[in-house]
Formats: C-alpha cells, sequence, structure tokens
C-alpha cells in the first residue's frame, strides 16, 4: 500500500504514478508488453511487466522498499559548456562570438 501522496492515474493505453502532482512512473503499453520507467531521486529505472496489474505491483513494491524516501530531490542545474553553446549557435545560425555561457 502506497502512502497517501502517491496516487495512480490511469488512462486507456498510459498508467502515472503520481507523488503530489509530479509524475514518479509511467507504465505504457509496448507490443503486447508493458514497459516502465521509474524516475527516482534523479535517475530513471526501466523495467517490463507482463500486465499494468504486475507493473502497478512493482512500482509500489519498489517504492515500499526504500521507506520513507522522497521520490524526488533538487536536481542541480548542470552549466552549458562553451562547445554546447557554439554548436547551439551554430545551428540557430548565430554567430558564435554572440554565444555567452550562462554562469
Amino acid at each position: 500500500m502506497l502512502p497517501t501522496p502517491y496516487h495512480w492515474l490511469d488512462n486507456p493505453d498510459t498508467c502515472y504514478l503520481c507523488f503530489n502532482y509530479g509524475t514518479v512512473a509511467v507504465l505504457r503499453l509496448e507490443a503486447g508488453r508493458v514497459a516502465g520507467t521509474l524516475n527516482w531521486q534523479g535517475r530513471s529505472f526501466w523495467f517490463k511487466a507482463g500486465s499494468y496489474r504486475q507493473g502497478k505491483m512493482w512500482v509500489e513494491r519498489w517504492i515500499a522498499a526504500r521507506g520513507n524516501d522522497l521520490p524526488s530531490r533538487p536536481v542541480k542545474p548542470r552549466r552549458r559548456s562553451r562547445e554546447k553553446m557554439v554548436l547551439q549557435a551554430l545551428i540557430s545560425k548565430r554567430p558564435a562570438a554572440e554565444v555567452r555561457v550562462p554562469r
């Protein structure tokens, strides 16, 4: 059984597990099997299940095994490197001299 802030949103082809309206897990039907993604503390875990019921049960057990951990923690923003900024400038057709690296 999941704690109160967790709840499932069921759609015909996708199921979402939400924690205070932030998505923690997604279950989708792919090639006759259910494929799922679980996002926990900045990491993504991929899994396959035979049915939505089996996928939901796996996610609920996985979360219960972690105890009182929160599903997400604040992620530090990554700095963009100069190379990425120049590549982005080339794609957007701006001169590289106009591209500034945010600090």
